[in-house]
């Protein structure tokens, strides 16, 4: 893990602001042969949710694979910063691919 996700609001503005700063835009390789798709959902009543992650053929989209992982938020909902909400469980689901 590149940072710790415990971090106060300031902390994480100021780190997606370092972290945007690094980001390198480059080409598509040639041939992509998979695709995923990733999501969490959650009750607004409790801090329990279930990230997902779907991984499909490309171009056929045939669903390869799809992992789920249950866990809490450790961090409050703030505008801008839901990634240090969701990346912490998705990290888990993503983890569980074959």
């Amino acid at each position: 893990m590149f940072h710790s996700w415990d971090l106060s609001p300031q902390e994480a503005i100021a780190l997606q602001k370092q972290l945007a700063s690094r980001v390198v835009l480059q080409p598509l390789p040639e041939e992509i042969t998979v695709v995923a798709g990733a999501d969490v959902g959650y009750s607004r009543h409790h801090d329990t949710a279930v990230a997902a992650v779907a991984t499909y053929t490309y171009p056929g989209l045939a669903l390869r694979e799809l992992v789920r992982f249950q866990g809490t938020f450790s961090y409050p909902y703030l505008p801008g910063l839901l990634s240090f909400r969701e990346i912490p469980l998705l990290l888990h689901a993503f983890e569980r691919l074959r």
